[in-house]
């Protein structure tokens, strides 16, 4: 599909719908969704700290001697849940 025929569904859909106040809730959550995904980039919405903790946690991550095997992951859980 097309943006033009998926445009196309979505104002046939809407259209479909007669419930005035379902209509004003939709609209809004059209407006928040849109603004949302145009203006936001999450990593911006994170403090600095977090941005710093976040890579740090992502750099962690590609040294593969510190991945952990599911079991030993698993023994671990059972341990902290048993506490």
């Amino acid at each position: 599909m097309n943006t033009l025929e998926l445009k196309g569904s979505i104002i046939d859909t809407v259209a479909k719908v007669n419930d005035l106040a379902l209509l004003d809730e939709l609209n809004q959550l059209v407006h928040k969704f849109i603004k949302l995904k145009q203006d936001t980039d999450w990593w911006d919405e994170l403090t600095p700290e977090q941005q710093k903790e976040l890579q740090l946690a992502i750099d962690e991550s590609d040294d593969e001697t510190n991945l952990v095997s599911e079991e030993d992951a698993n023994e671990m859980i059972q341990k902290w849940l048993s506490k």
